[in-house]
């Protein structure tokens, strides 16, 4: 609320300590004049309806989208124990395999970390001192989504072949759920 002084009439006069000083009363100032916008007839309305024929010609058509060039995907799943076979056909995949990649990145791939229902997931890599010779990576996948496997270790071995790695050797071993089996990480299956 804006207030505007107003001295009062002679009548009303008090004399404070000062001759000249005289009382005044605040008077409350006339409101602001507010326009208010008016709308024209049902234009919000008509904006609103036309908001949906804007976007139905976003939609998506009956056709694919076809890439010419397909990365090549593992698709192998580790057994328990060594895996030869499994050994082979990863390299072959790994010679088709575009671009450098660490061997802690090969070894998740191998063991389809992305693919498991485990609540941790550790790898752990060793390599030469100079880091260029062989690699030994360990990659345990704990608390997994079974009720008989607790946990599984993955212990793979990769050499430098070139630019790129080359998988050596893969040993998986598990742990079981307490009352289904081995307590240690042990090649033997859970009950």
């Amino acid at each position: 609320m804006r207030l505007r002084l107003q001295p009062l009439g002679p009548r009303s006069v008090r004399r404070l300590f000062n001759r000249d000083l005289t009382e005044a009363r605040a008077k409350p100032a006339p409101p602001l004049k507010r326009r208010r916008k008016r709308r024209r007839g049902l234009q919000p309305l008509a904006l609103l309806a036309l908001a949906p024929l804007a976007f139905s010609g976003c939609g998506s058509s009956d056709k694919t989208a076809v890439s010419t060039q397909t990365e090549p995907a593992w698709s192998g799943v580790p057994a328990t124990g060594t895996n030869l076979k499994l050994v082979k056909a990863f390299n072959t995949y790994l010679t088709k395999r575009k671009g450098p990649v660490s061997p802690t990145q090969l070894a998740l791939e191998f063991v389809r970390a992305d693919r498991t229902q485990a609540a941790r997931t550790s790898t752990k890599a060793q390599s030469s001192p100079e880091g260029g010779g062989p690699t030994t990576v360990t990659v345990v996948q704990d608390g997994l989504a079974d009720d008989s496997v607790r946990a599984t270790q993955d212990v793979l071995r990769f050499v430098p072949s070139g630019a790129n790695w080359r998988l050596k050797s893969a040993v998986r071993t598990q742990r079981c759920q307490p009352g289904r089996g081995h307590q240690s990480f042990a090649p033997g299956n859970c009950v």
